[in-house]
């Protein structure tokens, strides 16, 4: 068995293995919403996990604010530049203090947000289906942390936005 096949095989069983929890944009706790718990074999984005560096450097230069979804109203918020800019260098997989700080707090300040912003680094510095599965379940965690009822921030939609690219 080459590689690529093996490969494969392997994702297809994390992915069913994994995938058993939350399917994607269901709500958690009615606190937002949430993405499947697994990489999809293919639903890696057409630029790869090396298309996340290029994702990475977008954020990282956003000058003005940056609109995304927000697929639990319908409509689209915007990520002031600040957010942006540390979600990227969060994503860079070399994050500084303050850009780890800004993007905690964006993400609700909570313990959370934390192990959120040091999955997103980990997955930055080595984008494996692994370390992109482990960051859509501390996404998933960080939303389920919000109060009931409360929406998720600008800065979590935009992890989201990253993250939705990986998923199903």
């Amino acid at each position: 068995m080459t590689f690529k096949p093996m490969f494969l095989a392997a994702s297809l069983l994390a992915a069913a293995v994994s995938s058993a929890g939350a399917q994607t944009d269901n709500p958690v706790s009615g606190s937002g919403p949430s993405l499947g718990g697994s990489v999809a074999p293919f639903g890696v984005p057409a630029g790869g996990f090396s298309g996340l560096a290029g994702t990475a450097g977008s954020l990282s230069s956003a000058s003005g604010g940056l609109r995304v979804t927000n697929p639990g109203t319908g409509g689209s918020v915007v990520v002031p530049a600040n957010v942006a800019q540390s979600i990227g260098g969060v994503l860079s997989g070399n994050p500084s203090p303050a850009q780890v700080a800004t993007a905690t707090e964006a993400f609700g300040g909570t313990p959370a947000a934390a192990a959120l912003v040091s999955a997103l680094a980990a997955m930055g510095a080595n984008p494996t289906p692994g370390t992109v599965t482990a960051a859509i379940q501390a996404y998933n965690a960080a939303v389920q942390a919000l109060p009931a009822g409360g929406s998720p921030s600008p800065g979590l939609l935009a992890a989201r936005s990253v993250l939705a690219g990986f998923s199903r």
